[in-house]
């Protein structure tokens, strides 16, 4: 095996040798007694008479010695020093498993991160549940599927979709407002969702039958319906909730084609409107009924939220086929 020289802060030595074995000199490296205890070869975090490790440092506070350092030493390893091996080579294992347990707890924790810091505090809002919206950043997109609404599930419209901020929520809408006892042969305006955000304002996707507005012509365009100035008046009490809106009360009116679908646009000032005092709505066909989204706000929240809801309005949009 070895001995050992040990030096002691007096400068004095002492020696020793293990019993029943070649005796070897081995060189002695004083450092200083501040350095921690430091081993280059993790697996054996003990000094022993058989070294595993290429250099190893401990510091010894018996005796008043400073700290001594062991060389590399070609000898046969022990039973005892090969069960100590291994166990440590289990524990630097557990140990391993163990951190990344951990990091991938953090990780899963981070993920929810993101809806908390949008004030997403409830599951039923938008954020926390639907997809992200690929036109409306910082939007989430909501897509009628056909077994949505009981037009949808009749067969009788077309799919759409709608992007809203993070913190919509979706609206109860009853039996009698949505034409579940009536569908596909509803003869009144229906509503198909409604979302809303307290702070924002509210949006209702309404469905107004072609026939109701003397349109006989089977699956009609705008053009087939009428102009984008005498359409508002057939349809603004649908807007409103209340009474057809007077000229001076329509502050804009706009008519595009998006995706070869004509749309037309309008912005209402409505002081005795039922749904507020703003009122934007975006208009099209589909199949036998004139569809549009119609969002109405209060003062308070158009002051505040009047960029957000023009979003809202123009990512409304036929899912075309």
């Amino acid at each position: 095996m070895y001995s050992t020289r040990l030096v002691f802060k007096s400068g004095g030595t002492l020696k020793g040798k293990t019993d029943g074995a070649r005796s070897q000199s081995k060189k002695i490296t004083t450092v200083s007694s501040s350095s921690p205890f430091f081993c280059k070869d993790f697996r054996s975090p003990i000094i022993s008479h058989v070294k595993r490790a290429s250099s190893c440092f401990m510091r010894l506070h018996s005796h008043g010695v400073k700290a001594v350092r062991f060389e590399r030493e070609n000898s046969v390893p022990s039973l005892g020093a090969l069960q100590r091996s291994a166990q440590n080579r289990r524990t630097a294992l557990l140990t391993s498993f163990y951190l990344l347990s951990i990091s991938t707890i953090l990780d899963v924790k981070d993920s929810f991160a993101a809806p908390s810091s949008l004030g997403i505090s409830d599951s039923k809002m938008v954020g926390a549940y639907l997809p992200e919206s690929f036109e409306e950043e910082g939007f989430y997109q909501f897509s009628a599927d056909s077994s949505k609404t009981p037009a949808l599930r009749a067969g009788a419209l077309d799919r759409y979709s709608v992007s809203f901020p993070p913190r919509w929520k979706e609206l109860p809408v009853s039996n009698a407002k949505s034409g579940n006892y009536c569908q596909p042969r509803c003869d009144e305006a229906t509503t198909e969702v409604g979302f809303s955000d307290p702070a924002q304002g509210t949006l209702q996707i309404i469905i107004i039958p072609t026939t109701k507005l003397l349109i006989s012509k089977k699956f009609p365009s705008m053009g087939d319906v009428g102009t984008i100035s005498n359409v508002i008046n057939a349809i603004s009490p649908a807007i409103t909730g209340s009474v057809a809106a007077e000229e001076e009360e329509i502050l804009d009116k706009e008519e595009f084609t998006e995706k070869g679908r004509v749309y037309y646009q309008y912005e209402l000032l409505t002081p005795f409107a039922e749904t507020g005092l703003h009122n934007i709505a975006k208009i099209t066909t589909s199949q036998n009924y004139v569809i549009m989204a119609s969002i109405s706000a209060s003062e308070a929240q158009w002051s505040a939220n009047e960029k957000d809801l023009r979003r809202v309005l123009s990512s409304f949009h036929i899912d075309e086929s």
